[in-house]
């Protein structure tokens, strides 16, 4: 069976119902396209377990700007990596300067120019979309293809975070291979590894 394709997510933020519907009609035909009215509600979008792959932000909305939203985005060790690009009908050259500086990575002015939109919002997707495909092969190991050392640390770190706001308890499996010193001196290296990747698959199968 081939593998579903991956369809890559904008969420569009911003408080007028009509240029939700502009950005919507432009993007849905090639993303999946999820909508926040306001900066609360896109806070909420990000951080869930299916965060979007960019963001279209708003700049003057009642409560929360889009300023504000992007501050407390790019703060998070959780959703900084989320790009980020503002929509304004503001022209001055200063508010897109301080846009850029909390960190966005574009700026889109009002009124749409439907090409224009096209093309930077697939430019900036498919930035994304290779810099976690570079993050995912960073956290594999090559010769196992199983999550290496630098995944554990990030994933300890994470959940032992989250055990102690919940105040919930921790499993923690520790395995090692009897005598694979002597293993790998006997048979060599090549053995050795095929051991390793024995191993692995059989990890893999077993524990979800």
């Amino acid at each position: 069976m081939r593998e579903e394709e991956y369809i890559p997510t904008v969420l569009i933020v911003d408080d007028m119902a009509a240029n939700i519907a502009i950005l919507s009609d432009l993007l849905q035909s090639s993303y999946k396209i999820k909508i926040a009215k306001s900066g609360q509600r896109a806070l909420e979008i990000a951080k869930s377990k299916e965060k979007p792959d960019l963001i279209l932000l708003d700049i003057e909305m009642p409560q929360m700007s889009g300023y504000d939203v992007c501050k407390i985005l790019k703060s998070s060790s959780e959703t900084r990596n989320i790009p980020i690009i503002f929509v304004t009908a503001k022209n001055d050259t200063t508010d897109e300067e301080y846009g850029l500086n909390l960190g966005a990575i574009d700026y889109i002015k009002k009124p749409f120019h439907p090409a224009i939109i096209k093309i930077r919002v697939k430019n900036h997707m498919d930035l994304k979309l290779k810099s976690d495909k570079l993050e995912e092969l960073s956290m594999i190991d090559s010769l196992t293809n199983i999550p290496n050392r630098r995944f554990f640390n990030e994933t300890f770190e994470k959940k032992y975070r989250e055990i102690l706001r919940d105040k919930r308890s921790l499993a923690l499996i520790m395995i090692d291979v009897d005598f694979f010193k002597l293993y790998n001196d006997n048979y060599g290296h090549w053995q050795g590894d095929e051991c390793l990747r024995k191993v692995a698959q059989t990890l893999r199968k077993n524990l979800k």
